[in-house]
């Protein structure tokens, strides 16, 4: 499997307004992306050649179960840029690594979350542009 980068951090926030003032105004971040959609709202800073991605789940107790007790915001995910996410899928199943779902398309992207548990209780993923 040929990882090119770290895309991007998925960070689960209690409040994207504070996070974003955080990494915009504070840090001096530039917002590249914002979206809001019945369940969640995200947006993704850029930093280098990594984002960060911040999102807030808008069910309270969703987004409590997966921030865990009394966090106020924790890394959920890693995303690596892969050159083929078949070829990734292949890698990860020969590791005993499971995806969580069926791979996502995303405009020209392809992606897919690992199950943390066969991935040592964390969970990555791992992101195709089907445009190169």
């Amino acid at each position: 499997m040929e990882i090119r980068r770290i895309e991007h951090i998925g960070v689960i926030v209690d409040d994207l307004d504070d996070a974003a003032r955080l990494l915009g105004e504070g840090f001096g971040l530039e917002r590249t992306t914002s979206l809001d959609r019945d369940d969640l709202r995200l947006a993704f800073f850029k930093c280098g050649d990594v984002s960060i991605e911040v999102i807030e789940l808008l069910d309270a107790e969703l987004r409590r179960e997966r921030l865990g007790p009394g966090a106020r915001a924790r890394i959920e995910h890693i995303a690596f840029e892969v050159a083929d996410l078949d070829e990734a899928l292949t890698a990860l199943a020969a590791l005993g690594i499971e995806p969580n779902a069926p791979p996502l398309r995303s405009g020209t992207r392809t992606m897919v979350w690992t199950d943390p548990a066969t991935s040592d209780d964390m969970m990555f993923q791992f992101v195709a542009d089907d445009e190169g």
